[in-house]
Formats: structure tokens, C-alpha cells, sequence
């Protein structure tokens, strides 16, 4: 199994400083998108030795992450799997081995379940002490912190398409290979909010080919003000990710 992997950062460093050194050994080769003067980003994929995407196309308000992603695909051979994931998601060590035991179809997309840490505080917490989500090789527990919402379209009809009903991988993680068929994620958006979904739906209207991974439990770092939904769709809005200033 060869892996490759896009995530986009910016104004998000303090996430990635998490996400990238622990993310990192999933893949054989990964790729961070970010803005020309995201320095704090770049730095970090220069430590890490990481390759960087650097580009201006994030200005005037606009956030068109569907173009970014595809700015990401195309420095990747595409020739196995893809994963792309939000820059603020913890993926776990053994993440290469649940993804073999899953024994993932190349006509699929997946996702995986999250789980949503509320702070800097919890989060340290957490890694210092790990809490426990796989247990004796059987056990998978999911209450470490709130389950984060997955997605299960109940209609049918978009703007220009049709699929079955049902669960819909999304733009937090989603793991899919191009089978042949290079996938293109829509760039009409100029923000974080349909492209996604877009990309599911469209390149795989069956519901039998959108899946979930049990096994591969996500950690979603979050700030306390992040939990309006959306918040960040348009660009960095949330407090930074850190210790509280006393």
C-alpha cells in the first residue's frame, strides 16, 4: 500500500505543529498547501521535511480550498491511495495497519470517526497520558472525548447530479484512490462549505461506495470558540491553539 496525502494550513500552524510530526508516518510522501506568507506554516514543513505548496490564490477573503487541494494532487503520483485530511486532525500510530485490515476497495471513498478534543488543555492531557482506543487487539472505545458528527444525506437531488442516500465522507478526512479515473475536487467554492461533499457525491453516487472505518479513530483539536459550526469556513477565525494566557 503506497500513501500519499494533501492537507491545507493556513493561519493554522499551531494545529499542523501537532498534526504534522504525529501524521507524518502514515505517509510516504505529504504535502501541505499553504499561503505565500503563512511563514510560521512553512517554517514548520522545513523542519519536518515536508514538502510545501506555496501559492496566492487565498487573498480578499476568499478560502477556495478545492482549488488548493488540487494544487496538493498534482505534486502527489497518484498512483495508490490519497488521503486528504484537515490539518487539525490526529490520525493514530497505527493508522497504515487499519487501513490494510479494512481491506479498502479501490472503487470507495472512506472516512473515519472523529472525536473532538475542546482544548489545548484536554489535548495535553491526552498525549502525555493517552487515553486508551484500542484495547487486546478487539476493543475499539470512542469515548476519550465527544464523537464528532458524521454526515447521512436523506435526499437525493443536487444541483447537477443524482446518488443514493446516505453516508457521505467529508472534507475532515477522506481516503480514496483514483482507480484509473483522476479525481478533480470541485473549485467553484470560495470557502470550505460544499466541495466536499461535491466530491463525494459526485465521484461516487452509490451509497455501497461511500464507507466508514471503525477501526481508525480521529482526533479533532479544537479551541473553545470553535464550536460554531462553520467558523472557519472562510479563513482562521478561531483563538489560537495554545495555553491559556493567565
Amino acid at each position: 500500500m503506497f500513501i500519499e496525502g494533501v492537507t491545507i494550513c493556513v493561519n493554522c500552524d499551531d494545529m499542523l505543529a501537532w498534526s504534522l510530526p504525529l501524521n507524518k508516518q502514515t505517509f510516504d510522501k505529504l504535502v501541505v498547501v499553504t499561503s505565500e506568507d503563512d511563514w510560521h506554516t512553512q517554517n514548520l514543513c522545513r523542519h519536518y521535511n515536508v514538502e510545501c505548496v506555496k501559492t496566492n490564490i487565498f487573498k480578499d477573503g476568499a478560502f477556495p480550498k478545492g482549488t488548493a487541494i488540487n494544487l496538493g494532487l498534482d505534486r502527489l503520483s497518484r498512483k495508490d491511495w490519497l488521503i486528504h485530511f484537515d490539518c487539525d486532525i490526529i490520525m493514530p500510530p497505527r493508522t497504515r495497519e487499519f487501513l490494510n485490515v479494512a481491506q479498502i476497495q479501490k472503487d470507495t471513498i472512506y472516512s473515519a470517526p472523529r472525536m473532538n478534543c475542546p482544548n489545548y488543555e484536554e489535548w495535553i492531557r491526552a498525549f502525555i497520558k493517552p487515553p486508551l482506543i484500542h484495547e487486546k487487539e478487539i476493543y475499539v472505545h470512542l469515548g476519550a472525548f465527544p464523537m464528532g458528527a458524521l454526515v447521512s444525506k436523506t435526499y437525493t437531488k443536487d444541483v447537477d447530479f443524482e446518488f443514493e442516500k446516505g453516508f457521505m465522507p467529508i472534507g475532515y478526512f477522506q481516503v480514496w484512490n483514483d482507480n484509473g479515473v483522476k479525481k478533480i475536487y470541485p473549485e467553484e467554492n470560495q470557502d470550505c462549505s460544499r466541495g466536499d461533499m461535491t466530491f463525494s457525491l459526485k465521484n461516487w453516487p452509490k451509497r455501497l461506495n461511500r464507507q466508514i472505518i471503525p477501526e481508525l479513530v480521529l482526533i479533532h483539536l479544537m479551541t473553545e470558540d470553535g464550536k460554531q459550526h462553520g467558523i472557519n469556513w472562510s479563513g482562521r477565525k478561531t483563538q489560537r491553539f495554545g495555553p491559556v494566557e493567565k
